[in-house]
């Protein structure tokens, strides 16, 4: 017996007598449907594993006795729940092969995980960039939560480090092709860029930059030399701002001589 969750109505079934059979498994209502845990036999393995991941935390009733539970009433606000940090459910997802239907499931009930600091002080998309999840998922990432596109882990890598320190590794073992690969990795490139064009020029804790760690990863020269590109155009546009700045401050100094010539004079 393998569990999954499956969104749909809950249908209670009749029995050979004509009454309703009662219905199995665990449910938590949401807005409008009603999240069904059923037992199946066979299912996706990728699928299964988040089962596997969220059903394995118990929670723990006031007379102490351990009590099954639907993993999604870990992220109702009670005081019961609060006793299980969530930080790193769905980093742990992540690791676990979840697919991305799945992952994405997640991120439309609970997006308030994607925001969530886990270990080592990674995001879920830290975790996406490493594990090899897909455009869509990253996108959703960083769309709920911008400020994760940028944000640092504790030795200083951004997604962007991890994408191309990290995700092609990960793929090669899934058996994609060379192409695939790069393909996803531009797309990802770009859908994080959008969001946070200046990390891309950011150094980790140990001075190491995006591009270095596309070299140390052999990524295509093609791929190397966008990096190369995004990185030359987040250095001009900060070489015009620096430029513009130091022409305001020139023109503010000129100003104040000015008006102080003026007073003197009078």
């Amino acid at each position: 017996m393998i569990r999954r969750f499956n969104l749909k109505k809950a249908e209670p079934q009749a029995q050979g007598d004509g009454t309703k059979a009662k219905d199995e498994g665990y449910r938590c209502h949401s807005a409008d449907d009603e999240l069904v845990w059923e037992t199946l036999r066979g299912g996706d393995d990728a699928d299964d594993v988040v089962w596997e991941s969220l059903s394995s935390l118990t929670l723990q009733d006031h007379s102490g006795k351990k009590r099954r539970f639907s993993p999604f009433m870990l992220f109702h606000d009670s005081p019961m729940t609060k006793k299980i940090s969530s930080e790193t459910l769905l980093n742990d997802t992540i690791i676990k092969g979840a697919t991305d239907t799945t992952l994405l499931r997640i991120a439309e009930h609970c997006p308030g995980l994607l925001g969530l600091r886990g270990d080592y002080g990674r995001f879920p998309v830290h975790v996406a960039c490493a594990h090899a999840a897909s455009t869509d998922f990253i996108s959703k990432c960083v769309s709920l939560h911008p400020r994760t596109a940028a944000a640092q882990d504790n030795e200083g890598k951004t997604p962007f480090h991890i994408l191309c320190n990290s995700y092609a590794k990960s793929c090669n073992s899934l058996s994609m092709s060379q192409d695939v690969i790069e393909r996803r990795m531009t797309s990802i490139i770009w859908v994080l860029y959008r969001k946070a064009p200046t990390a891309i020029i950011l150094e980790d804790s140990h001075g190491v930059d995006v591009v270095e760690y596309a070299l140390e990863a052999e990524l295509s020269l093609h791929f190397i030399r966008l990096l190369q590109d995004l990185v030359a155009r987040v250095h001009k546009s900060n070489s015009k701002k620096k430029a513009h700045r130091n022409l305001m401050n020139t023109h503010s100094q000129l100003h104040q001589n000015d008006s102080s010539e003026w007073v003197t004079m009078l």
